[in-house]
């Protein structure tokens, strides 16, 4: 675990996290995970008997709105916002810029229905990517 760790802080230490582009694409490679993972549906088939337009209306629409609702507004919500200054600082200006400080991780049960599992553990995902 530490190994893996250690790597992941490299690789934040490197920059890439911050930009757009790797942020679009860590939300756009889970969408097309989601979409291309036929063995969700068969998964969900299998063990509850949900008929495959059920399960993807039930289970994984959901997640998909919040990734569809992510990327449409990420650009918004990582762009600096203007900051307000004393009037001392008349010919000043600031912004506040939201920007990753360091990694999280997130541990979650294994156990959960596939839609349970969306709600604790791929939400966080989506909120970290563009945090």
């Amino acid at each position: 675990m530490q190994y893996f760790m250690n790597d992941m802080k490299e690789y934040y230490g490197s920059g890439e996290t911050k930009k757009v582009s790797w942020r679009k694409s860590q939300l756009k490679g889970l969408r097309r995970f989601l979409i291309e993972k036929e063995d969700i549906l068969k998964a969900l088939m299998l063990d509850l008997g949900k008929h495959k337009v059920e399960a993807f209306r039930d289970e994984i629409e959901t997640l998909m709105k919040s990734l569809n609702f992510a990327l449409s507004n990420l650009k918004y919500w990582i762009s600096g916002k203007k900051a307000k200054l004393p009037q001392i600082a008349l010919l000043s200006s600031a912004e506040i810029v939201p920007e990753p400080l360091s990694l999280v991780l997130i541990i979650s049960s294994w156990n959960f229905l596939f839609g349970e599992s969306c709600f604790l553990n791929h939400f966080p995902y989506v909120d970290q990517v563009f945090v």
